[in-house]
């Protein structure tokens, strides 16, 4: 099954890291997680209001990306948008 993960989806995870969402996102499994590239810089502009401590953030952050497969939005032809 493919996934598309958007923002909110991630920021779930970074404000509950042991919560239900982080938790299938973690798992070993059949599901492709793919999300846009501007995620990361969503993620690291409001990295503040998820957590006081920034850097355990974009930690939490990196291990979480190598579950997810970043697509470039500007590869994606605007048929397919």
């Amino acid at each position: 099954m493919i996934v598309i993960t958007d923002s909110n989806i991630v920021f779930s995870v970074l404000k509950t890291p042991n919560g239900v969402v982080a938790k299938i996102l973690s798992e070993k499994s059949n599901i492709q997680f793919y999300a846009p590239s501007y995620l990361i810089d969503e993620v690291k502009k409001h990295s503040g209001t998820i957590s006081e401590n920034k850097k355990e953030v974009l930690q939490r952050l990196k291990i979480l990306l190598e579950r997810i497969e970043i697509i470039d939005v500007d590869e994606i032809p605007k048929k397919k948008f």
